[in-house]
């Protein structure tokens, strides 16, 4: 009887650990830019970043409002808003109070983009006429805080390659990858001038919220990113996507 009873009581105490993992939907507005490769319209391919995402909002119960803007608005209306998320997001020290930091997804590297010959260094960078950048990004706070003083600041993926394919552009600063699939889709004959220069550095990419976002929200996506780390989920999307350019 006693061995019964002690089982029964195991039971017990196991059924209630398992239902405090069980947790009931919470809902969350996921605010974004059009990034090639990372964030995208379209949803047979959705971008490494938002794909990363969704899959951490499903572990974790929330219910996605995502919404496609412009990339100066999704700053602001994650920092002033509640229940907030924004992906892909840069730590700087200019952001570093004004958001959650939620969880690092990947690391991204950082590299210049040209024709014709490749820009390696931010050295050789700094001698071009023209320096093509995201604008209100964290890649140009970093050359603006850098102290280069020949950047052209540019709000989309299209114009940023008719203007460095068009010579108005002598480079671009900015994601390897995310570069490497904008250029994949251009003519055979300017595809072939593009020089890929070496990387310059490697950051985290964050999926960050707003200071006013509930703790239980933010613990949920920590717990879900590190169950997709544990078993595997995020090296193997990035191994797949990685295959698509190759």
């Amino acid at each position: 009887m006693r061995s019964l009873i002690t089982f029964g009581f195991g039971l017990l105490v196991g059924g209630l650990l398992l239902q405090k993992t069980v947790w009931s939907a919470e809902p969350a507005t996921l605010y974004m830019t059009e990034i090639p490769g990372q964030t995208m319209l379209d949803e047979s391919e959705p971008g490494i970043s938002l794909r990363l995402t969704r899959e951490a909002s499903k572990r974790a119960a929330i219910t996605l409002d995502e919404r496609f803007v412009p990339w100066g608005r999704a700053v602001g209306k994650t920092e002033s808003g509640s229940d907030t998320l924004i992906v892909p997001f840069s730590r700087t020290a200019k952001r570093e109070d004004r958001f959650a930091w939620i969880a690092p997804l990947f690391d991204m590297t950082f590299g210049f983009v040209s024709l014709g010959t490749a820009v390696d260094t931010k050295a050789e960078a700094r001698t071009l006429k023209r320096l093509g950048v995201w604008r209100e990004t964290s890649m140009e706070e970093e050359l603006i805080k850098e102290g280069f003083t020949n950047l052209v600041p540019v709000s989309n993926d299209k114009a940023l390659v008719r203007m460095l394919i068009n010579g108005r552009l002598d480079a671009w600063y900015g994601s390897i990858a995310e570069a490497k699939y904008i250029f994949a889709g251009i003519d055979i004959i300017n595809r072939q001038k593009i020089r890929f220069g070496q990387p310059v550095k490697a950051s985290p990419v964050w999926l960050a919220g707003g200071l006013a976002n509930s703790p239980s929200m933010v613990d949920r996506f920590r717990s879900a990113l590190k169950s997709m780390r544990a078993d595997g989920f995020i090296e193997k999307t990035m191994a797949q996507q990685d295959a698509a350019f190759e």
